[in-house]
């Protein structure tokens, strides 16, 4: 039908899209639209471009990464929205504005957009959950100094097996800072090139990705130029950066937030010049929300990151700045250069307070032999014992779980006995739980049990540092094709039309316009009128009376015979369902077909307003939506009529208006639609 959805969409496909463009498609297909593409990828302006104003065409949107959209962009997508769920980290990368001009309307502050919709929707207290585990890093050190220096420690983060091992590594590059030429530091640059040279060298190494972040644009040209040259003196080298799903990347600070890598490469950049003055011009970092780019940049790796830097932390004066992008930056370089951040003297007494139990129990471990260390990891969870390997100074072979205070911080049981231990178990280690209660019950035989688990690890083979643990694997499937238009009318197109199946009713030998209202006569006309209700129901009054009286050789219906069979039908009981005129019903009838007037010649009045409306519902659900017009001629068509006179028009638009009020489908526009359910 060329008015219906699917022939709207298949005709533009024929053109090729001439002369139609594809915001007018696109409101000419608002229930097709959804069923092809039940979720779409867009940015707020191609939203605003091809989606009218006018209509909720999303029952859902989705916005990622909102700290760096601004609100003004994202008004004319939510506009088109039923609901939204905005998703973003507000301590991460702000709206990039270096080629904006910022205006503050100074008189009306209290109206002017903050600086993006995620700080809108914080500022006007929009209900809010807070996501606060942290799966990225595979290892607590490279997320430690994020989460305690911009999110409170608020993040759960779990230690690794490997704690005694930091990844977090810091290479001192001699140098400097070529600030009044270039802007860029080639002594960076060259370590840098010469890692990701020796990193794809290596057989093993090269099976995790790696990625490369600068502070500067022109550093990150320098480092791109570098390689380029090492690729085409090695072109087997380029192939292996680009063998993996994720190919070695090299960005800076504006434009690598949502970009992860196993391994993290880190060019600071600046630093003394070459006569050795130092500059507190850090580039974005000295800018408001400065500190937010410096967290997007030390959380993008998952096993790694290293650290390449001709400045130390000693050398940034803070009397010199105030910027907290500055002062974060010296506190991330001496985290880096000296492996742990400060530790303030009320964290160590909360800490003391609760490891009497831990205590006592690595009091017993160290008396067997054992080095043990207590209290592993920077967050809200920490292991409470951990027992080093005596093979390998820098693993832990076994990590104790005391029914303590981070026990039952734990929020739900589930958390507690399924997710910390299969959590704890991929970051590589090996748990034992030890009850308070059977501590004080017998200590000696809660040591012996430790003492035997150690032993058997002992005999396990030794897991090489360089091995990363397993990925997940998770089922995959093929991928799903989306639906044509036409594989969406055939998949749909499973006919309710049955054949019209007429009941047998044999003529009485002794008929005529006298017998048929002699009492002994009247179970003959009931036994009639059911066989006709069991075989054609739902059958009007007009056609009822006509095959019965047929059967009685009577050829029209006077009042008297009128009277006489609506006396009998009322004795019968029969369901009678008034229209334009009655219909009959038999008690067992579930009306989900319609019947096709190819054997049966029924008129128009003759079909219950309920059939054609099974027919008008498929039909409909087929194509989506159609002009009205459109429908009620096939739907003449269908049930045997080539011409729509007036009689035919008005039933025809009872029965769609009915299946308007039932809510089966809805006009819109001149348009009947499918009904969302």
């Amino acid at each position: 039908m060329q008015s219906s959805e699917i022939g709207i969409l298949q005709r533009a496909i024929k053109n090729r899209g001439r002369g139609l463009s594809i915001r007018k498609l696109f409101d000419q297909i608002p229930t097709l639209l959804p069923r092809i593409a039940p979720c779409t990828l867009m940015s707020p302006i191609s939203v605003a471009q091809y989606f009218d104003v006018s209509t909720k065409h999303f029952d859902i949107l989705i916005f990622d990464e909102a700290s760096q959209l601004p609100t003004c962009e994202a008004v004319s997508a939510l506009a088109r929205a039923k609901q939204s769920v905005i998703v973003g980290d507000p301590k991460q990368m702000p709206p990039t504005s270096f080629f904006s001009t910022i205006k503050l309307d100074e008189e009306n502050m209290d109206v002017e957009d903050l600086e993006s919709i995620l700080d809108d929707c914080l500022s006007l207290s929009v209900p809010s959950k807070y996501l606060l585990r942290h799966y990225r890093s595979k290892h607590e050190s490279l997320i430690t100094f994020s989460n305690v220096n911009y999110y409170g420690n608020k993040l759960l983060t779990f230690p690794s097996s490997d704690d005694l091992n930091r990844k977090v590594r810091y290479h001192q590059v001699k140098g400097f800072y070529d600030k009044g030429k270039t802007r860029t530091n080639k002594f960076e640059a060259d370590e840098i090139v010469e890692f990701v040279k020796s990193h794809y060298n290596n057989s093993k190494k090269r099976k995790l990705s790696l990625g490369v972040v600068t502070f500067s644009q022109t550093q990150q040209n320098l480092i791109e130029d570098k390689l380029q040259k090492l690729f085409i003196s090695d072109p087997k080298l380029e192939e292996y950066t680009n063998e993996s799903d994720e190919p070695l990347f090299i960005k800076n600070l504006e434009n690598v937030q949502g970009d992860e890598r196993d391994i993290i490469l880190f060019s600071v950049c600046y630093a003394p010049d070459e006569d050795g003055k130092m500059s507190m011009n850090f580039g974005p970092l000295n800018r408001d929300g400065g500190w937010r780019r410096l967290n997007v940049a030390v959380t993008r790796a998952r096993y790694e990151m290293h650290i390449f830097a001709t400045l130390q932390a000693d050398q940034i004066d803070l009397s010199r700045t105030s910027a907290e992008g500055v002062a974060g930056l010296k506190a991330f370089l001496h985290f880096a250069e000296k492996g742990h951040l400060s530790v303030h003297p009320e964290d160590v007494q909360k800490t003391i307070n609760k490891q009497y139990l831990s205590a006592s129990i690595s009091k017993k471990l160290q008396e067997k032999g054992y080095d043990v260390k207590c209290n592993i990891g920077t967050s809200g969870f920490k292991m409470d014992i951990g027992i080093v390997h005596p093979d390998k100074p820098q693993q832990y072979i076994l990590g104790i779980v005391i029914d303590g205070h981070y026990y039952y911080n734990a929020q739900t049981t589930n958390d507690r006995e399924m997710v910390m231990p299969s959590v704890l178990r991929v970051l590589g280690w090996n748990i034992h739980l030890i009850w308070t209660m059977d501590w004080f019950e017998n200590s000696n035989k809660v040591i012996d049990t430790i003492v035997e688990k150690i032993k058997y690890l002992q005999t396990l083979p030794v897991v090489k540092e360089e091995t990363i643990a397993e990925p997940i694997i998770v089922p995959t499937f093929e991928p799903i094709k989306a639906m044509m238009p036409d594989e969406i009318l055939t998949n749909n197109n499973t006919s309710k039309q049955k054949p019209y199946v007429a009941a047998s009713l044999t003529s009485v030998s002794f008929a005529n316009s006298e017998t048929i209202f002699e009492f002994q006569n009247r179970n003959i006309i009931k036994q009639q009128i059911q066989s006709l209700l069991d075989k054609e129901a739902p059958i009007s009054k007009n056609l009822l009376y006509k095959k019965v009286l047929q059967a009685w050789n009577i050829s029209r219906v006077g009042a008297r015979l009128d009277k006489h069979l609506e006396e009998i039908i009322k004795e019968m009981n029969v369901v009678e369902i008034t229209h334009h005129q009655p219909f009959y019903w038999s008690n067992n009838t579930i009306l989900d077909y319609y019947r096709s007037n190819d054997i049966e010649n029924r008129n128009m009045e003759d079909i219950a307003p309920e059939e054609i409306i099974v027919a008008l519902e498929e039909v409909v659900t087929n194509n989506l939506s159609i002009e009205e017009e459109e429908l009620l001629r096939y739907l003449a068509r269908t049930f045997g009529f080539a011409k729509v006179g007036k009689q035919i028009d008005t039933l025809l638009r009872y029965s769609t208006d009915t299946a308007v009020k039932q809510e089966k489908v809805k006009r819109e526009n001149n348009r009947i639609k499918v009904t969302v359910k």
